[in-house]
């Protein structure tokens, strides 16, 4: 029996449309355009995503750390 994420997974992929890309997020905005994104650089691996996820349970800010997001 698959584990959960593996079941999540397969769910979401049956549930996309064909020829339908996944969104992609990303990790760091470019320079000038997010003052977070700016400021931590190579050294901070730990950063959340600049966007949101597309489930966000808090607003879709930028760098949001609710439990979908982070």
């Amino acid at each position: 029996m698959a584990g959960f994420h593996a079941r999540q997974t397969a769910a979401r992929i049956a549930r996309r449309k064909p020829g339908e890309s996944v969104p992609k997020r990303r990790y760091k905005a470019p320079p000038g355009e997010c003052e977070t994104c700016d400021k931590s650089g190579a050294g901070f691996s730990n950063t959340p995503f600049h966007d949101a996820a597309a489930r966000c349970e808090s607003g879709k800010r930028p760098h949001c750390t609710c439990e979908v997001c982070y």
